[in-house]
């Protein structure tokens, strides 16, 4: 232990002192805490009356300094620099890499925070709210066990609850214990990154439940999350809010987006059938990375806040994007986005009109997207960026690759797989080729209304199958 300061300000005696991860703050009010978790994740706590009790540290040795900026205090590591004012024990946040300031000062209080956001700073996910706008700011939101993420580029997770999230003025955040302010605080920058960081220190909530497990980090207060209700903006706020698989139960209400969420009760159809390797395969990117499987816009393109706009429109991974409403405008990200009912192409950073029958799904430009058919899997490729997909064989924990690149006046389709399987390629929107050529035994028909190749062959398990496709003026089709 190494004493950093010790001072006397007009509330009394206070000290500062460094053990480990941790920097304390012994205070006449109390006292307070920044403990590292990592180079980019830090947790902050703050007691009233009372001593503050040392936490158990939350993981290994974080390299970093603490400078003294006469009266701030500057905690830097790799990724962060904290900037504190022991004297009011106010907080700010950068961004070490890039120099930017996350957060304006803010305030630790009795039972609350408070700040104030950012210009043009949207703050997603805190709970399961009703409310069709992703963005927070302007409401009030009750939630437990909250997990709010700015398109700044952070995350802040408050364990327990419950809190009441008052984004009307600013940034203010009160309940949980009356006398103790404690959150997490995570650096992205990319969204994503956020869930990944928040899955190492916080059990992962698969699924809405009344009452979510303890877990052995002193954060992992017992989450009480009232049930979901089944409502599409219900579950896309929940999902940015750290449930990573919201669970629906579909046997009394049955929504035509039914069949597109991660876990559901109620009837199976075929294409919820058909979705098995890409579902299956997402539900293991969960428990590996602590994504969401149901991704809003913001998640996915957080530079696009036009499209990431509303809770009506959502990512199912990385590929697939969902319209559930079956007549209406739908604003579309950045790319080209193939429509999976007719084949029709819209193109992105601008809204199409988009109409049934039946659930609209697009795929982007460069995606590769697999389907369970009787007895084969289908492989849909979009040119003509390349794409590649990994499905998990969750009987033999292991991955087969799915890859396809265009390569002047060939595409070339390849498929390393783990299990004995018959595959057909369908590649979206090329001309017809003068050949297909490869090792191992092929068919191939060319539909020419729609444009598109399918290529069907058998891959023993283990084996490695090259597909080459010749064309003459290049594979795209204007």
């Amino acid at each position: 232990m190494r004493w950093l300061a010790l001072c006397c300000l007009a509330g009394g005696l206070w000290a500062q002192t460094r053990e480990g991860n941790t920097v304390r703050f012994a205070r006449a009010d109390g006292g307070a805490e920044i403990e590292w978790i990592s180079d980019k994740s830090f947790r902050v706590a703050r007691r009233f009356g009372a001593p503050l009790t040392p936490s158990p540290a939350i993981s290994g040795e974080v390299k970093y300094t603490v400078l003294e900026r006469e009266p701030h205090l500057l905690l830097k590591s790799v990724s962060l620099t904290i900037e504190v004012d022991p004297a009011e024990f106010r907080l700010r946040v950068q961004d070490s890499s890039r120099g930017v300031w996350l957060t304006n000062w803010e305030t630790l209080t009795a039972g609350a925070v408070d700040r104030a956001l950012l210009p043009e700073e949207r703050i997603y996910g805190i709970g399961a709210r009703e409310a069709l706008s992703l963005d927070a700011r302007g409401t009030k939101t009750e939630a437990s066990a909250a997990l709010a993420v700015s398109s700044r580029g952070y995350g802040v997770f408050f364990a327990g609850g419950p809190y009441l999230f008052d984004l009307t003025q600013g940034f203010r955040v009160k309940g949980g214990a009356p006398d103790l302010v404690e959150y997490v605080f995570y650096l992205g920058p990319r969204l994503k990154d956020i869930y990944e960081r928040h899955t190492d220190i916080v059990p992962q909530r698969w699924f809405l439940a009344a009452q979510h497990a303890r877990a052995l980090s002193p954060l992992a207060r017992p989450p009480y999350a009232k049930p979901v209700p089944l409502s599409l903006p219900a579950i896309l706020h929940a999902s940015l809010a750290g449930v990573t698989v919201p669970a629906v139960d579909c046997r009394t209400k049955r929504e035509a987006w039914c069949d597109y969420m991660p876990v559901m009760v109620g009837e199976d159809t075929p294409l919820r059938r058909s979705l098995e390797p890409y579902l299956v395969t997402y539900l293991q990117e969960v428990k590996d990375r602590g994504y969401p499987v149901l991704r809003p816009i913001p998640l996915q393109y957080p530079g696009d806040l036009a499209a990431g706009a509303n809770a009506d429109v959502f990512m199912l991974g990385d590929e697939l994007l969902i319209a559930p409403v079956v007549e209406r405008d739908v604003r579309f990200p950045m790319g080209i986005w193939t429509d999976l009912r007719t084949n029709q192409t819209y193109s992105g950073k601008q809204s199409h009109s988009v109409k049934g029958p039946g659930l609209p799904v697009f795929a982007k430009n460069g995606a590769l997207v697999p389907f369970a058919r009787d007895g084969y899997y289908e492989a849909h490729y979009f040119p003509k960026l390349g794409g590649e997909f990994f499905i998990y064989e969750s009987d033999l924990s292991q991955w087969t690759q799915l890859h396809a690149s265009p390569a002047g006046e060939y595409l070339r389709l390849e498929s390393e797989t783990k299990v004995s399987r018959d595959y057909e390629w369908i590649v979206h929107h090329v001309s017809k080729p003068v050949s297909v050529e490869s090792e191992a035994k092929v068919t191939w028909r060319y539909d020419e209304a729609l444009k598109n190749l399918h290529v069907r062959h058998h891959a023993a398990a283990g084996s490695d199958v090259i597909v080459n496709l010749r064309f003459a003026d290049g594979p795209l089709h204007d």
